[in-house]
């Protein structure tokens, strides 16, 4: 039996950030370190998958379309701490115990529309040389299989 696990108070996968902190200095913050421990102890769990959700950073998800140079950094420095979270939930977790979210966790400050997470979500995990078919397992298939449709 597959069971289906989501934390709703601190949301895993990526867990609530501090934009403000430089990439650098989160790499050894200890949010960051909790998070890494965290993620491997629950991958021990076999029957455990982890739920990708739109982030809880306090600010909404940048906006597909790249209108202003502002917007652009914007998603490039949520997509580099997007990929940072992935790194540690893939070698936990595998692709096939991770499953996509488009709705914001309860406890999400941030509003976030579905597509831009989406296409935010998807491009992260293209950039990381991931194959096609894990990310189709990503954004579809565990689903399927952990939802039974």
């Amino acid at each position: 039996m597959q069971v289906f696990y989501e934390f709703d108070t601190s949301n895993i996968l990526p867990p609530p950030d501090d934009l403000s902190l430089p990439i650098v200095k989160l790499l050894t913050h200890p949010t960051y370190q909790d998070y890494q421990s965290q993620t491997a102890a629950l991958s021990l769990y076999a029957n455990v998958s982890i739920k990708f959700l739109p982030p809880s950073w306090g600010s909404p998800t940048p906006a597909s379309g790249e209108v202003r140079s502002a917007d652009t950094l914007d998603k490039k420095e949520w997509k580099r701490r997007i990929k940072m979270y992935i790194g540690p939930a893939v070698e936990a977790f595998g692709y096939e115990r991770i499953v996509f979210g488009s709705s914001p966790s309860p406890s999400s400050r941030g509003t976030s529309n579905a597509g831009d997470w989406f296409e935010l979500a998807r491009e992260s995990f293209a950039e990381l040389g991931t194959e096609q078919e894990d990310i189709d397992a990503v954004f579809f298939g565990n689903a399927q299989r952990v939802y039974s449709l």
